[in-house]
């Protein structure tokens, strides 16, 4: 800015010595000169008036006009009676009665007036001293045009370039192509001025023609100029706002580069969100770009152009409004109001250009739009509007690297239970509106101060930046559960959806995203399995967790790798000690952490969701197995255990249908195990399973019979045929007569209810007998043999049958 004044201050000082120097000028001519005739005086002086008036303005505000000629005219008219006096005044009478005329300002008139002079005083000069030295015409013309341009250029750039803000070089190169129409000019001028000293004032008359066809060709050349100008506007604006890739960036850089073009002094983009809506309008005056999010109503040009998606230019050429179209509407209007430093009312040409420039913008609006969606849909979730994982971690990565010394920050991650059953029983589409309506609450509990992503499938995560104490984390966490505890309407139907938290601190737990995301995780796994709804993170934790999490990923190749296997376990009749059938126990024999027990793995297939091929693969192996033996004249039945998960999938007895299809099997060929926690989780959807099952004749078992809480209410619903007492008060009753209790009370209300009882856990002779006299139907445990892969099962079988008396020898189910 200081720069920009000083400039000016310095032309301002030019100025003041051109008209001292003019003024200078003229009184020392008029002393020592010849006078030239007043006539011809006020007549060139009123053509030298009009021809200013036919001047083409520049882009630049830089005037060319066809006043030369005039003054050449002079020049040649007064040779010897006072030629370069006249020339001046002449150019001091032309000037001053055009700008009163405009009405100019005294100091502009002063200027204005002083460089007509001093540039026909120069012009005149040199015509008369190379005309006297005898030398053609065509060189005193040449150097009188050199002169007087070369005064009037250097006169007139730096106050132009001062005014339109330029530089002298803009202004320069603005200029130079109109300049060797001065020789033209010239050569005409200086015919008629001779003409002048033969003809009289009639020669006027010939300088009339060649004045109009001057202006003529000057205009012709300035359209050239503007449409070369309006090429060159329009390839530089597209070109730099095709350049910017957002939104903000486009909006910034067309205001600016229009009101730079049209020189206005306030430029508006209003961009509506719907009918009479305004969503924002970004306001340019100066140097200063304003944006307001709550802008008032569109105005009367804005609301036609809007209606009408025309451009429209306000009275007087003081506003002009275009549309902005975008996806087949006007979105939106861009509007140029005022000139700076006075200059001219927009006109249709503005219009045609504003329009032009408007929709190339609307392109660029359009492009940016799309460069935001995509940005958007990267970091956010289709389904929810939520963020994404990848937003998660930017949103951790800043946090983190904001931390003070005392800060403290909680990342949750929180997964929901029984998702899995809301898809595979009302199908995805409602396990979609779910997962939008959880999203919802999840905000409207939380609110915006903290970040909410759903990192896929049925898993969130929260993060909550800031906390004052610890304490903060583990309310949230209530907050949020006791939320999601009430109902959800999907449809005509409610669904209750509980949810399990795990929360990791930074920097107390980690530091990194991806450390505290792991946590959080092992935190969250750690909620699952105790069912407390929502754990901290713990370094105790850690014992289970990394093995879990690799587990999960070795699990999906196990069965294609061969490590699973079942091992048998039998049953055997208390009152013959008759093998009745077998219980199937899955096992994992892992290349690297060797057996592993179901109860480890068997949680992490259900929440991975490989619990249904899971469930598949061993029905299917042990009834293949079960085939095999019959084969070779071993009638057993075979058990095999039900998860929670698939227990409630409504696919189960189908499948269970289609794998005794398979083998040839009869429906009593096998028993499904049941625990009463798996029928508790859902218990309406569980007895409606069971029920099919027993409708197809395969035999149900409750497994672990009397470690539940509620399973005596079910009881008598249940199309069970058997129960199994827990091994855990079985191997005490012996010695812990409140375990005798429940083993006696159990085995009198199956024996009440007309169901089969078979004791688990017997591992001595002792407890065989106990219950015996109790009157269990069967037992099983390591007394009678421990669970074997199946060649050394059949083994194990042959070898006991052939210690067996005659009677008992025979395998019954």
């Amino acid at each position: 800015m200081g720069g920009r004044r000083h400039t000016a201050d310095r032309v301002r000082q030019m100025e003041l010595a051109c008209v001292g120097a003019s003024a200078l000028l003229l009184v020392t001519l008029s002393v020592s000169g010849t006078l030239p005739p007043f006539g011809p005086l006020a007549l060139f002086a009123g053509l030298l008036v009009w021809a200013e008036n036919a001047a083409v303005l520049l882009p630049t505000n830089a005037r060319v006009s066809p006043s030369f000629m005039v003054v050449m005219a002079s020049i040649a008219a007064f040779d010897g009676q006072g030629g370069v006096l006249g020339a001046a005044l002449v150019g001091l009478c032309g000037g001053l009665a055009f700008d009163v005329i405009r009405r100019r300002k005294y100091r502009i008139v002063l200027f204005n007036c002083a460089q007509y002079s001093l540039a026909g005083a120069a012009g005149a000069a040199s015509y008369q001293v190379l005309r006297a030295a005898g030398l053609p015409i065509a060189l005193p013309v040449g150097a009188a045009a050199l002169a007087f341009a070369a005064v009037n250029v250097a006169l007139v750039l730096p106050g132009v370039a001062t005014d339109a803000g330029s530089s002298m070089k803009a202004v320069w190169a603005d200029m130079a192509p109109a300049l060797p129409n001065y020789l033209i000019f010239g050569l005409l001028g200086t015919l008629i001025g001779e003409l002048y000293t033969w003809l009289g004032p009639l020669s006027v008359l010939v300088l009339v023609s060649p004045l109009v066809i001057a202006r003529m060709v000057l205009l012709a050349f300035m359209r050239l100029r503007h449409a070369y100008r309006r090429m060159e506007l329009l390839y530089g604006f597209t070109r730099r706002v095709g350049g910017e890739l957002d939104v903000e960036s486009v909006v910034h850089t067309t205001l600016g580069e229009v009101r730079e073009v049209f020189a206005a002094e306030r430029v508006e983009l209003l961009i509506m969100a719907g009918d009479d809506e305004p969503m924002a309008r970004t306001i340019a005056e100066g140097q200063t770009v304003t944006r307001r999010t709550e802008p008032e109503g569109p105005g009367l040009l804005e609301t036609r152009v809007l209606r009408d998606a025309k451009p429209v230019i306000g009275e007087g050429g003081q506003s002009m409004v275009v549309p902005i179209h975008g996806e087949g509407c006007v979105i939106g209007t861009l509007g140029a109001s005022g000139r700076e430093k006075g200059g001219p009312p927009f006109n249709l040409e503005d219009l045609k250009i504003f329009e032009t420039l408007a929709n190339h913008a609307s392109v660029a609006f359009a492009n940016g739009r799309l460069v935001d969606r995509l940005r958007h849909d990267s970091l956010h979730d289709a389904l929810t509007g939520l963020g994404n994982r990848a937003l998660f971690q930017v949103a951790m990565e800043e946090v983190a690297a904001s931390f003070g010394p005392d800060g403290l920050a909680a990342v949750m991650l929180l997964d929901l239970d029984r998702f899995k059953e809301v898809n595979d029983t009302l199908g995805h589409e409602s396990g979609d509106l779910l997962l939008q309506q959880i999203a919802l609450r999840l905000v409207s509990i939380l609110g915006d101060r903290v970040t909410i992503c759903r990192l896929g499938g049925d898993e969130f995560a929260v993060l909550l930046p800031c906390l004052e104490h610890i304490g903060q984390a583990g309310e949230v966490a209530h907050r949020v559960l006791s939320a999601l505890e009430q109902p959800f309407e999907v449809g005509e139907m409610k669904l209750e959806i509980g949810a399990s938290i795990g929360v990791a601190l930074a920097p107390v737990d980690g530091e990194t995203p991806n450390a505290l995301l792991q946590r959080a995780d092992v935190a969250m796994y750690a909620a699952k399995d105790n069912r407390t709804g929502w754990e901290l993170y713990s370094r105790d934790h850690d014992r289970y967790s990394p093995r879990r999490l690799a587990l999960a990923a070795d699990l999906r190749h196990a069965m294609a790798r061969g490590e699973l296997a079942l091992h048998y376990q039998p049953k055997a009749e208390l009152a013959t000690g008759r093998i009745s059938g077998v219980e199937a126990l899955l096992r994992w024999n892992h290349p690297e952490h060797g057996m592993i027990p179901p109860d480890e793995f068997i949680p992490i297939a259900e929440h991975t969701g490989l619990i249904r091929p899971l469930t598949t693969w061993v029905l299917n192996e042990a009834l293949s197995q079960v085939r095999d033996w019959r084969r070779v004249g071993m009638h057993l039945s075979v058990a095999v255990n039900l998860s929670v998960r698939s227990l409630i999938d409504g696919g189960l007895p189908d499948e269970v249908a289609a794998a005794l299809r398979a083998q040839s099997l009869e429906s009593s060929a096998l028993i499904l195990e049941i625990t009463e926690s798996t029928i508790m989780a859902d218990p309406n959807r569980a007895i409606a399973i069971l029920r099919r099952l027993a409708d197809q004749g395969v035999s149900l078992a409750i497994d672990d019979f009397g470690t539940g809480y509620s399973s005596l209410a079910y009881l008598k619903r249940l199309p069970v045929n058997e129960v199994k007492v827990d091994r855990s008060f079985v191997m005490n009753m012996a010695t812990d007569q409140d375990d005798a209790v429940i083993v006696r009370s159990t085995v009198d209300l199956a024996a009440n209810l007309g169901l089969r009882v078979v004791a688990e856990g017997v591992e001595d002779a002792a407890s065989w007998e106990h219950l015996r006299a109790l009157g269990c139907d069967a037992v099983q445990g390591y007394h009678l043999a421990r669970p074997a892969p199946a060649r050394e099962f059949q083994a194990w079988l042959t070898d006991y049958l052939a210690r067996q008396p005659g009677p008992s020898r025979h395998i019954t189910r």
